[in-house]
C-alpha cells in the first residue's frame, strides 16, 4: 500500500507531470502514519495535528480497512461535543401557575 497526498503532488515539476508515474510520486507504507481500528478518535486527531498529515491509513491484520481524514475526525468530535451538551443540558422545568384561589 502507498499513499498519493495533494502535497507530494505538488513537489512534482510541471514539467515532468506527463511522465511521472503514480509508482514514482506515491508514498510507500513504511513512510506513512497509520492507525488502527482501536485507535481512539482523538488520539488519531492528535497524530494528524502533530504529523501535519490530512489522511490516516487504518490498517488491521496487515489489510487496509479504510482512510480517515482529519475533517472527518474533527466533525465527529463535533458532532460528540454537540451530543454531550445536549444530554447534559436539562431545561427549568414548567411550572403550572395554581389557579385555585383560597
Amino acid at each position: 500500500m502507498a499513499s498519493l497526498p495533494p502535497r507530494d503532488v505538488g513537489g512534482i515539476p510541471r514539467d515532468r507531470w506527463d511522465k511521472t508515474t503514480v509508482r514514482e510520486a506515491m508514498r510507500p507504507l513504511q513512510e506513512l502514519h497509520v492507525i488502527t481500528p482501536e485507535t481512539s478518535v482523538l488520539d488519531a486527531l492528535k497524530l494528524v495535528t502533530s504529523k501535519d498529515v490530512n489522511q490516516l491509513p487504518v490498517i488491521a491484520n496487515d489489510t487496509l480497512q479504510g482512510v480517515i481524514s482529519r475533517s472527518q475526525l474533527v466533525q465527529l468530535l463535533q458532532v460528540r461535543s454537540e451530543l454531550q451538551l445536549r444530554a447534559a443540558y436539562h431545561p427549568p422545568l414548567r411550572r403550572e401557575k395554581n389557579t385555585t384561589t383560597l
